[in-house]
């Protein structure tokens, strides 16, 4: 068993998944590929919820893993028939779990990223039916949690005026990312986003594949 605990730098597919550890830095996606290469063709369960993922060979699972490394797909085919492909919903979670630090941990046969729940995380409250993705934040939350005005360490996912969070804004994320990515400048700050049904239901599920539910 092998268990690495670092922050989590991801600024996209095409970017190194980048793991900031105490002593090293280093891009996780090369393990993840051998892991999803060494499943491959198998019978086999993934679980992708909004702070954690897990996935591997489970052999009383329906549904078979398939990675193409060309052209990096990720499918669950049942059966032979309907398939599922989780690529898009990991990247989301990766996405929504950049600058927090995380745990990975690996045995033979499963591969997971879990919070590290030691981590004090600043938790942001997005209504079930607001229509914007952008969240509403204060002028004290900007200065305290944003840092804005620091040089060099205002969060990127900061916008004004007046003070919203993008980072659980997909579509704008992504490009702040890109951008950060090339640039490195800003800081990645370690915000969760709770919903309305996290709040009432604690149901965090985005997606599951398992023959164990």
């Amino acid at each position: 068993m092998e268990k690495i605990k670092g922050r989590l730098i991801y600024c996209g597919w095409d970017f190194p998944w980048e793991l900031e550890t105490e002593n090293s830095k280093y891009n996780i996606f090369l393990t993840v590929e051998e892991f999803f290469k060494k499943i491959s063709n198998q019978p086999a369960f993934c679980n992708i919820y909004s702070e954690d993922w897990e996935m591997g060979i489970d052999p009383n699972s329906q549904y078979s893993f398939f990675y193409n490394p060309e052209k990096k797909e990720l499918f669950f085919e049942k059966n032979l028939g309907v398939g599922h492909d989780i690529k898009k919903e990991l990247d989301r979670f990766l996405l929504r779990n950049t600058g927090r630090l995380i745990i990975i941990n690996q045995t033979e046969e499963i591969f997971g990223i879990y919070p590290d729940l030691t981590e004090r995380a600043y938790e942001l409250y997005r209504e079930e039916n607001e229509k914007t993705k952008s969240i509403k934040i204060s002028k004290d939350e900007a200065e305290t949690i944003c840092q804005f005005g620091q040089n060099g360490k205002s969060c990127i996912f900061l916008s004004l005026p007046p003070f919203h969070c993008e980072k659980f804004n997909e579509w704008v994320s992504r490009r702040v990312l890109e951008q950060f990515a090339e640039t490195r400048s800003g800081r990645i700050a370690n915000c969760v986003l709770t919903s309305d049904v996290d709040k009432v239901a604690n149901c965090r599920i985005v997606y599951n594949l398992s023959s164990r539910l």
